[in-house]
């Protein structure tokens, strides 16, 4: 199990100004990622991320969706 790793941030985000629909709230997002180490120098990474979102996401400033991704990369180092 040395070789796995699991971390994880959470993220709130604002504009600086109301949109044109008086919203200012992005969200808030939550990351994990699982990091397994292949070889020395090669790991594979495996992403999720979540968004809470706010009001001013959507294009009417109602909150409908909540978008999210996952997706996986491998990191070469050397």
């Amino acid at each position: 199990m040395d070789k796995l790793k699991v971390t994880a941030d959470l993220w709130w985000a604002k504009l600086a100004e109301e949109n044109a629909f008086g919203a200012d709230e992005l969200g808030i997002e939550a990351d994990v990622v699982v990091t397994y180490q292949l070889v020395e120098g090669l790991s594979l990474d495996i992403v999720g991320a979540y968004l809470f979102a706010g009001d001013a996401v959507s294009a009417d400033g109602k909150n409908d969706n909540n978008p999210y991704e996952f997706g996986t990369r491998l990191s070469l180092a050397f």
